[in-house]
C-alpha cells in the first residue's frame, strides 16, 4: 500500500509538471502570435511609407483613354523620381568565395587592345550570385 501511494504521488507530481509546461507553452504561443501580427503590421507600414515617397503631391482624376487616341506624352518612366536616393541592399559582411580576376588584355567585342590606366586607383567590385 505504501509503495502504491508513493507511486501515485510521483504520478501526480509529473502531471503537475506537464500542466505547468503546457501553460508556459500556451503563453509562449500567444506571445509569438502577437509578435507575428506586430511584424506584419510594421512591414505593411514600412511598405506604405516607401510607396508614399513616389506618389505625386496631388491626385489627378483618371482620364478615359480612347483606343484610337495617341498619347501626347511618353509614358512615365519607372523608378524613383530624378535625384532621389535609391534603395540598396546592405553590403554583405561575409562572403563564401573570393575570385581574383585579372584585367582583360583585349576587348571582347572588337578585339582591340586595352590600355592600362595607372592614374586610376584599383577598386573592389562585389558581385552576388
Amino acid at each position: 500500500m505504501h509503495a502504491a501511494d508513493e507511486q501515485t504521488e510521483w504520478t501526480n507530481a509529473l502531471h503537475r509538471q506537464i500542466d505547468s509546461l503546457r501553460a508556459e507553452n500556451t503563453a509562449k504561443f500567444h506571445k509569438i502570435q502577437e509578435q507575428a501580427a506586430r511584424i506584419e503590421q510594421l512591414e505593411r507600414e514600412l511598405k506604405a511609407e516607401r510607396q508614399k515617397q513616389f506618389k505625386s503631391q496631388k491626385e489627378e482624376p483618371a482620364e478615359q483613354v480612347l483606343p484610337d487616341a495617341v498619347p501626347s506624352q511618353s509614358p512615365k518612366k519607372r523608378g524613383a523620381p530624378k535625384g532621389h536616393p535609391g534603395w540598396y541592399r546592405q553590403r554583405p559582411v561575409e562572403f563564401d568565395q573570393l575570385v581574383v580576376v585579372p584585367a582583360p588584355c583585349g576587348c571582347l567585342r572588337c578585339g582591340g587592345s586595352v590600355k592600362a590606366r595607372p592614374d586610376r586607383k584599383p577598386y573592389d567590385h562585389l558581385q552576388e550570385d
